[in-house]
């Protein structure tokens, strides 16, 4: 949750630098978060499906790994229409992440009380916090955006390697 925090605020934090850089106009740059917006919508709606489908676990890591590779791939945007594109595919890997990984947790913990929801959802807003002052701090510092990407995307894909498999986790038999 904490690097999916930060990877949902690199965008706005390092905005400005990325306008400079692209010299994307404003509404070009608010339209990148309204495509991303519209996808998860649709993906969000579509995890219905595609977990029913699957399950949660092999879509939650397909997410995790998409995210970071359209992290990576932002890396190298060199226009808006590449910036657009990319986008969708970070938004996809976040709106599945999102869509799933609550309901991920009530299923490992089917006697919860909700303990382990609010743990989880607890880094939400110190990965907030956390990824908008360091990120802050490195973007006031000289670091280049794309640095920030690459290693967010790093964390990502390392996550997504080491999330486990369908086959390891220890689900109630109706889940």
């Amino acid at each position: 949750m904490f690097t999916y925090a930060n990877t949902a605020v690199i965008i706005p934090v390092s905005l400005v630098a990325i306008t400079s850089e692209m010299g994307f106009s404003l509404t070009q740059a608010g339209s990148l978060s309204l495509a991303g917006s519209i996808i998860q919508f649709a993906i969000l709606l579509g995890s219905i499906p595609l977990s029913a489908a699957f399950g949660k676990i092999r879509p939650l890591r397909w997410g995790i790994w998409v995210l970071g590779i359209g992290m990576l791939l932002f890396t190298r945007i060199t226009g808006y229409i590449s910036a657009l594109l990319i986008i969708t595919v970070i938004a996809s890997g976040q709106a599945v992440i999102e869509a799933l990984q609550t309901p991920l947790v009530e299923d490992i913990h089917p006697d919860d009380d909700g303990s382990k929801q609010v743990f989880l959802h607890a880094f939400w807003p110190m990965g907030i916090i956390l990824g908008t002052l360091i990120m802050g701090e490195a973007l006031s510092r000289g670091v280049d955006w794309r640095t920030l990407f690459l290693i967010l995307s790093i964390i990502s894909i390392i996550v997504g390697a080491t999330y486990p498999r369908k086959s390891r986790a220890k689900l109630p038999g109706s889940r």
